[in-house]
């Protein structure tokens, strides 16, 4: 729906014939975008789900500053958006703390990966000599059960 509610967009601005259909489902617009409705929610994935309402909130807001006068039903719908609803776009201020703790969220996410990494190579390191055992001992099994020179091995 986030992707269909950003090239709505684009239409809408462009094009009269797009807001002259657009704008009589306003109501439909504002359920699906906002997931107001109990029996119509937001679809997965989260992470875009979360967007989905602040984003159409601003658009329609754009929509009804641009548009509203001409188009009737699209000042009601964003009356009732902002005040019913209670919804509204993001500030700046908001846009740059999520954004921030999204940073931050990738940052850990990043250490945590890096922490991982390390671990597994001190493991391995830490067991190389027996792994090269290992490998030794396989070798010499293969040479017993097969009389086939084995790549790499000077045998």
């Amino acid at each position: 729906r986030l992707g269909a509610m950003l090239v709505a967009d684009v239409l809408f601005r462009r094009s009269q014939a797009f807001r002259s259909c657009l704008v009589p489902s306003m109501e439909v617009i504002i359920s699906n975008a906002t997931g107001c409705k109990q029996e119509n929610p937001l679809p997965p994935p989260k992470k875009y789900a979360k967007k989905l309402p602040g984003i159409s909130v601003k658009i329609l807001e754009a929509w009804a500053e641009s548009f509203g006068q001409k188009y009737k039903p699209l000042a009601l719908a964003w009356t009732f958006v902002k005040t019913k609803m209670k919804l509204h776009a993001p500030s700046r201020e908001e846009v740059s703390a999520q954004r921030a703790l999204e940073r931050r969220e990738a940052e850990l996410q990043r250490r945590v990966r890096e922490s991982t990494v390390e671990q597994s190579l001190k493991e391995v390191r830490a067991k190389e000599g027996e792994i090269r055992s290992n490998l030794q001992s396989m070798t010499a099994l293969l040479r017993l059960l097969v009389d086939f020179p084995i790549e790499g091995d000077g045998g």
